[in-house]
């Protein structure tokens, strides 16, 4: 009897440590559900912060630039350092408070916080790392307002490879061709009969002696009327012509016939003039002159640059928006297509007021350049686009037969008689190099007109040649437009496309910022905003933890402490 007063009541112990144990889990498990819970609600009051933040972007910069950032000065001279924290902070304290409109007051709610802290750790401008989130915020923009049609530039830019190419492999073809012929015997065979038609041309015109040694100079001649062109071969048509009057038969062309050239005072004074008005007109700077630009369309624009973004960031580092050659050139060229869209060129500038001192008018000129005036912007661009056309050019006149044969006969006439074979080619070489230049100052020409040029030329597009590069030079001739070419615009892509990143995203910053200073003389590119970083701290009161009776109070925390970073970019 005494053993079972003993364990009475066991069952009812048990059982209520049990139900406590039973309780006290379930609380821990609750308890460790809200704790991931309340990390997540801060979080999302963390976002709600930055979202509402970034929602205050400078609508004035996005209407007329179409980029999204924000400025840290609102408007006013100095940033106002405490209005991104004031704000994250009033929206978070918004979030947080699950009691805000009851009419009871303050009650525990399950996911209720305490705002401790905040810090913004780290605010990325516009101008850091070279100017390479600003040209990310272009880039985002520009991947959604590009049109599918227009990536066929971004091809035919690319194709630029595949053309040059094409043209090294004509050249080939063509060295091939000419190292084929049999040059020394061509020479020796041209050599004697040019270089002794003064002392026995009376005797070969008598008797005709030396036929067999005419007939390679009458070809000779032949292929340098033929590359002449059409004035060479009317003279020595009417040549032909006067001196076989009264006779039924044509003369025998002798060697002398072929190389004597009358010589006509007035016409050699006047082209010796105009070579030295050309000549001229480079020493003097007239470059523009000669490119067919009139004094009267330059922009009289300037402005002082010493304090411009670019100026001011030019030691920085830099860095690249993407890895990766294909993305890399994806980014280059919509950065491109935001500068052609955004800012102004000399096509667009040149029919309005030029006399416009304190800002260049030329903007995307002073991308590329980067000179305080619009007038040696636009000369580098144009020196610029005549370099490319010099250079595919050079490609073209070497693939050109008509120019090859009119370069080979007049070196032959002239060097010939040495028989050094490489100083003919050099000779020959420097002739189809010349006509190159001349026929890019046409290609100049018709781009400054708005015309558009192909990239690589063909002979039916090709007019320079050796006899009347001087009249088109000094009468202001152009060279023949074409459908499929390249104008002054797609120039400006190619140029902007191999630009250095880290010029053309400072210089692109600088024409924002002067011409957002002329409705907002406050704004500054440096206190535009493009992404921030904050570190956040809250609290929350135990709830569940409450109920686990089996533990002492004193080895649980009055409160959970939670600490949030998080960041957020355009």
């Amino acid at each position: 009897m005494r053993a079972e007063k003993c364990f009475r009541g066991v069952i009812t112990v048990y059982v209520a440590f049990v139900f406590l144990l039973v309780l006290s889990l379930l609380a821990a498990f609750l308890e460790t559900a809200r704790v991931y819970g309340l990390r997540v609600r801060l979080q999302m009051a963390a976002r709600g912060g930055l979202d509402s933040l970034f929602s205050m972007y400078s609508k004035q910069l996005y209407d007329n630039y179409g980029i999204l950032m924000l400025d840290e000065s609102f408007g006013y001279d100095n940033p106002m350092n405490n209005v991104f924290t004031n704000v994250i902070r009033e929206n978070m304290k918004y979030d947080l408070d699950q009691n805000k409109g009851l009419l009871l007051g303050r009650t525990m709610q399950l996911f209720d916080m305490n705002f401790e802290d905040l810090e913004v750790r780290r605010t990325v401008r516009a101008v850091e790392d070279g100017g390479i989130y600003f040209a990310q915020s272009a880039v985002d923009m520009m991947k959604y307002r590009v049109p599918a049609s227009a990536f066929s530039q971004f091809t035919s830019l690319l194709g630029m490879l595949e053309h040059a190419e094409e043209a090294q492999q004509s050249i080939e073809e063509g060295g091939a061709a000419m190292e084929s012929e049999d040059w020394n015997q061509y020479v020796t065979t041209v050599a004697p009969e040019t270089a002794g038609s003064g002392a026995t041309g009376a005797s070969q015109s008598e008797g005709g002696a030396s036929q067999g040694s005419g007939e390679p100079t009458a070809a000779a001649s032949t292929e340098m009327s033929q590359g002449a062109g059409e004035p060479t071969a009317a003279a020595s048509t009417e040549g032909t012509q006067g001196g076989s009057e009264g006779s039924s038969q044509e003369p025998e062309t002798t060697a002398e016939e072929v190389t004597t050239i009358d010589y006509n005072a007035e016409a050699d004074d006047a082209v010796d003039k105009s070579v030295i008005k050309v000549v001229k007109d480079f020493l003097k700077g007239s470059v523009l002159k000669i490119y067919g630009v009139k004094e009267s369309m330059i922009s009289k624009g300037k402005r002082d640059i010493k304090n411009s973004v670019s100026k001011k960031h030019a030691k920085d580092k830099d860095a690249e928006i993407s890895e990766g050659m294909y993305s890399e050139a994806l980014t280059d060229f919509l950065f491109g297509e935001y500068v052609m869209e955004y800012l102004k060129d000399f096509q667009e500038q040149k029919e309005q007021e030029k006399k416009n001192e304190g800002q260049l008018r030329y903007e995307v000129e002073y991308v590329l350049i980067g000179k305080d005036n619009d007038k040696d912007n636009l000369m580098g661009v144009l020196n610029r686009v005549y370099g490319i056309r010099v250079a595919f050019n050079s490609f073209s006149v070497l693939t050109n037969p008509n120019c090859q044969k009119e370069a080979s006969a007049l070196a032959m006439a002239i060097l010939g008689w040495t028989g050094i074979v490489p100083l003919v080619l050099a000779l020959q070489w420097l002739f189809l190099e010349t006509m190159a230049l001349a026929e890019s100052v046409l290609d100049m020409r018709a781009i400054v007109a708005g015309k558009k040029v192909p990239l690589v030329k063909g002979p039916m597009h090709w007019k320079v040649t050796l006899t009347n590069i001087v009249p088109l030079l000094t009468s202001g001739a152009q060279s023949m437009e074409s459908s499929t070419g390249f104008d002054y615009p797609t120039y400006e892509r190619i140029l902007l496309f191999i630009e250095k990143n880290k010029d053309k995203y400072l210089r692109t910053m600088d024409i924002i910022e002067w011409n957002m200073q002329k409705t907002d003389p406050g704004f500054h590119m440096e206190d535009c905003v493009y992404a921030i970083e904050i570190a956040t701290e809250a609290s929350a009161d135990r709830l569940f933890l409450r109920w686990m009776y089996l533990v002492p109070t004193f080895f649980l925390p009055r409160q959970f402490k939670f600490d949030i970073r998080d960041a957020r970019s355009y």
